[in-house]
């Protein structure tokens, strides 16, 4: 890892397929913004929001419905743990699982897990 000084920013390349690269590049034009900004802003959400393990939904405990982390190597999820008292009252957290990453059977990212719609579990 390069030595780096406090407040300086650090090279990072990466691959991408060119599908993935031409999406992005055609988001940033129509965004007005950099791809780099927009990069930079996924990261630092991603991190700031990352989970290691599965989001796993309790429904109807004693505390209402509620995202936790199951731990599964090679998986990652993002966004919040959060309850949804049953009695209705306000969410303690605005956010649950957003999306997950699972490489642990091969696969990418995921739309499905750790989401409640209407008080069932997706």
């Amino acid at each position: 890892m390069p030595k780096q000084n406090k407040g300086q920013s650090v090279r990072f390349e990466m691959r991408c397929e060119p599908e993935v690269y031409d999406r992005l590049r055609s988001l940033s034009e129509n965004a007005g913004v950099s791809i780099n900004q927009i990069v930079q802003g996924l990261l630092r959400w991603g991190v700031d929001h990352a989970n290691v393990g599965k989001p796993v939904v309790d429904i109807g405990g004693a505390r209402g419905f509620e995202v936790k982390t199951k731990p599964v190597a090679g998986c990652l999820w993002f966004g919040s743990s959060w309850v949804q008292p049953m009695d209705g009252s306000k969410i303690s957290k605005e956010i649950g699982a957003i999306f997950s990453l699972d490489f642990s059977a091969g696969r990418a990212v995921r739309e499905d897990e750790g989401k409640v719609v209407k008080g069932k579990k997706s």
